[in-house]
């Protein structure tokens, strides 16, 4: 699912986005996952949150706004950036953080449908997003966020470096067929990123990734795994 965030101290802002977000799924049948951060925002706070975030609309009339678009530029470049605000101001400072779009409040409730419309779509064609649509929802997760994909009966669960996991009602190989040349069938049941893998145990039968967790490794994928881990030269037997 999309993870969407709002940076802003102002209680009649949030109102008026939070309207604006409910109109804007509903008429698209679409769900997201919205964090609101209303008060100071720490960078540790920050980085506990950043790798979960999609996009984020940050308002620019907390004088903090600013940083908080830079410091999550830091911990997540992948991350798209709204800035919004009551009046213009010099942007050349928030270049760096790369913002998609800035945004005025003036503009009205239409401008910022498509705000959200050009994110959207921004974040359905990147290349560097695990992406998985359903009815309902779109599922959007940095490849490179991602350790292990494991199959559990009718859904398979993907497993995170943050710790969250996702769970989709799929076959494991609808979902392979979504990932990249990184990841590595190992187990009828299991595919890992390969830049996670520090160790083979082929002894133990196990995957080792940089997290400490040990993944299973069948015979029948042994070989051909090998195959691609050296091509990777990121494991060692």
């Amino acid at each position: 699912m999309i993870c969407g965030a709002v940076f802003d101290t102002n209680k009649e802002s949030r109102i008026r986005i939070r309207q604006w977000l409910i109109r804007y799924l509903m008429q698209a049948s679409r769900e997201m996952d919205m964090l609101w951060f209303t008060e100071a925002v720490s960078v540790e706070k920050i980085a506990k949150y950043s790798s979960r975030i999609h996009f984020a609309l940050i308002c620019l009339d907390d004088e903090a706004g600013a940083e908080i678009g830079q410091n999550l530029y830091r911990e997540n470049p992948a991350c798209r950036i709204c800035y919004y605000r009551t009046e213009p101001c010099d942007l050349v400072p928030l270049l760096s953080s790369r913002p998609i779009s800035f945004y005025l409040w003036k503009q009205g409730e239409k401008a910022f449908t498509q705000t959200l419309d050009a994110i959207t779509n921004e974040l359905s064609t990147a290349k560097d997003l695990f992406q998985y649509e359903t009815r309902r929802d779109l599922y959007l997760i940095p490849l490179r966020n991602i350790l292990y994909v494991q199959s559990d009966l009718k859904y398979v669960v993907i497993h995170t470096v943050s710790g969250m996991e996702e769970r989709l009602f799929a076959k494991l190989s609808q979902v392979e067929d979504k990932l990249n040349g990184r990841f590595v069938r190992v187990h009828k049941s299991f595919i890992v990123n390969s830049d996670h893998v520090t160790f083979v145990d082929k002894k133990e039968h196990t995957v080792i990734l940089d997290t400490g967790e040990h993944i299973p490794i069948s015979e029948a994928q042994y070989e051909q795994a090998m195959q691609k881990f050296r091509a990777g030269e990121n494991t060692d037997e």
